[in-house]
């Protein structure tokens, strides 16, 4: 039954014209000066499975257009009928009459887009006898389109082209032939192989029975030559392997005694090697060594005589240093004290000349005498000019000091001053 699955309408062929004139229906209305309109449809009987759904679906479909803002609602950019100026009802058909006198005035005008073939006529009926006397009661006209099987768009007409799901149905029909046709010639021809297979492999049976019964009707004695010569024919055959493999083991421990000797010949290469290797090895390690032993004899006799020099040399540098500076400290002591006296000796004049016939003064030279007593003062009066030198420039370092300080106060309160006086 068609009740166990939902049935889906917008597939059949006629929903889409049904859907149209449902739309052209409203428009017509609203271009009759409708303010607003009434869809009604007639309750159907629960096997009318068509009319059932086709209420709905148009529901639906007022629904989208509206929000994508198609006709019947919306006509090149504007609004054509209010969604709110619509209402929707479904009423048996023993309510039909008192629905439509009711949706019949006050602006309203109903239309009846759903019915079924079983209320047709009665239907029919009392639209009729609504509209014979509506205008006498000030009421609208009723208006009706519903879809029946004797539509033209439900059967079609001679001259109107195949609708697409017709040829989809027709091709799927084709290829579903043609996929039929394909497994019964696969089938026929893996069949007819196989026939032929099991007829070949009876074939192979009976000549194999053949042979076999051909065999068991040969003389016993034939039977026993031939079983002789073959019988024969493996011994010379075992013989000759044997032969063989006897060779072939005496090839193998000749191989193997020739391996040994090899190797024992090489380990003796090797060892006259190592011996020979050895021996150079002492005779260059004793050569090297005795001549190491006569460089390092040759280096501590060297080394030997160099130390009794450099003894000897720093006894005599010990003493020369010593005699030079006991020396040297004894001609300063006494170049200090010989001038001394010979300075003081000048007061005295007899004493400086008996110390100049002495050699322990130095004899007057009137020409550089004046000179030389000025020098004299001067190493007497070093010390004195010094500290008077120092204390002249500490003075004078002092009073600029002093003096550069005394000036920067005294332009800082002429500047003030001039500043308060400005004031």
């Amino acid at each position: 039954m068609w009740g166990l699955r939902p049935f889906y309408i917008r597939e059949t062929e006629w929903y889409s014209f049904y859907r149209h004139g449902v739309f052209t229906a409203i428009r017509d209305a609203k271009n009759r000066g409708a303010e607003r309109i009434a869809l009604i449809g007639v309750r159907p009987d629960s096997q009318a499975k068509r009319t059932c759904m086709e209420f709905p679906a148009i529901m639906e479909d007022l629904l989208f257009a509206h929000r994508k803002k198609y006709a019947p609602f919306t006509e090149q950019g504007k609004e054509n009928i209010n969604w709110n100026s619509m209402c929707e009802l479904r009423v048996n058909i023993d309510m039909l009459k008192t629905v439509l006198e009711t949706h019949s005035k006050d602006g309203f005008t109903p239309l009846v887009i759903s019915c079924s073939e079983h209320d047709r006529q009665q239907a029919e009926g009392i639209i009729q006898e609504h509209n014979k006397t509506a205008s006498q009661r000030e009421l609208a006209q009723t208006g009706t389109f519903w879809a029946t099987k004797e539509d033209c768009y439900a059967k079609g007409l001679e001259y109107d082209s195949t609708p697409p799901k017709k040829v989809m149905w027709g091709m799927l029909i084709v290829v579903a032939l043609l996929c039929g046709l394909w497994l019964v010639g696969m089938t026929w021809v893996v069949f007819r192989e196989r026939s032929q297979m099991v007829s070949a492999g009876n074939a192979v049976q009976g000549e194999t029975t053949e042979v076999c019964k051909s065999e068991s009707e040969a003389p016993t004695v034939y039977k026993a030559e031939q079983m002789m010569l073959a019988f024969q024919k493996e011994i010379a055959s075992l013989k000759l392997i044997n032969a063989e493999a006897e060779n072939i083991a005496a090839a193998k421990q000749r191989l193997e005694e020739s391996q040994q000797q090899i190797a024992a010949e090489a380990e003796r290469i090797a060892a006259e090697k190592q011996s020979l290797k050895e021996s150079q090895l002492t005779a260059e390690q004793i050569s090297a060594a005795k001549q190491s032993l006569e460089e390092s004899q040759q280096i501590i006799a060297e080394q030997t005589v160099q130390l009794q020099a450099c003894k000897d040399t720093a006894i005599h540098l010990e003493d020369l240093q010593s005699n030079f500076t006991a020396g040297n400290g004894l001609m300063q002591r006494f170049g200090a004290c010989s001038e001394a006296i010979c300075f003081v000796s000048r007061l005295w004049t007899g004493c400086h000349a008996v110390l100049q016939h002495l050699h322990l003064c130095a004899p007057d030279d009137h020409r550089s005498q004046p000179t030389q007593n000025w020098t004299q003062y001067l190493k007497l009066c070093r010390q004195i000019v010094l500290v008077l030198v120092l204390v002249f420039f500490g003075a004078a370092f002092i009073c600029f000091a002093l003096g550069f300080i005394w000036f920067i106060l005294v332009k800082c309160a002429a500047f003030a001053l001039g500043g308060i006086l400005a004031a």
